[in-house]
């Protein structure tokens, strides 16, 4: 059976976040984040908090930077690469179509360094794409020992997904995250899948 703890939301100023959760899961298992003791999931910026210790394998990036920076308008602070077509993130697909493409330099996950983070708005697709490498904090309380592909695609409704290259991280499928709803909590973590539109995560 798996066991759900509640987590404290924090403050965010981004008003649609992508939620974290906190798991005890079986390495690979399917988690649905719907199905809670306490009904409650902490926002995104939990996740991205170094100083708690997560039971599933999660990036290390800023998710509330990151949902900031996932809708339909370019990033202000961005600058234009031109248009491309399909892209990768480590070890990560980025299924756009010809796109015009932004990169920010910005501190995605708060380690006091700049990180070059993509942006695409598909109009084909009707999708934000954002990509970028960074650690991976894996279920056990280790970081990956290298830096690894993390991918956020969010529809118009602001519902969405994440998910990273996380094989890196002892026992656990080459790619994991989470769904999330238009209200910014998620649906489904565990194994992802790579889809035409990004990541299907209810896999099982």
């Amino acid at each position: 059976m798996q066991k759900l703890f509640r987590l404290i939301p924090l403050v965010s100023a981004v008003s649609l976040a992508a939620c974290a959760i906190t798991v005890t899961q079986s390495p690979g298992e399917a988690v649905d984040a719907g199905k809670t003791e306490t009904g409650t999931l902490a926002d995104a910026s939990t996740l991205a908090d170094a100083s708690t210790t997560p039971k599933m394998t999660t990036s290390k990036v800023n998710l509330t930077k990151v949902m900031a920076l996932a809708t339909v308008t370019p990033p202000k602070s961005g600058t234009s690469v031109g248009m491309r077509g399909k892209q990768i993130a480590g070890a990560l697909s980025v299924p756009i179509e010809e796109s015009e493409i932004y990169e920010v330099n910005t501190d995605i996950d708060d380690d006091g360094n700049e990180d070059i983070v993509s942006w695409a708005y598909d109009a084909s697709k009707k999708l934000v794409f954002v990509w970028v490498t960074a650690q991976a904090r894996c279920a056990n309380g280790t970081e990956s020992s290298e830096e690894v592909g993390f991918v956020m695609v969010t529809k118009g409704d602001g519902s969405g997904t994440w998910a990273l290259a996380a094989a890196t991280c002892a026992g656990e499928p080459d790619i994991l995250g989470c769904n999330f709803d238009s209200t910014g909590k998620n649906t489904k973590c565990g194994p992802c899948q790579g889809t035409e539109t990004g990541f299907d995560c209810n896999a099982k």
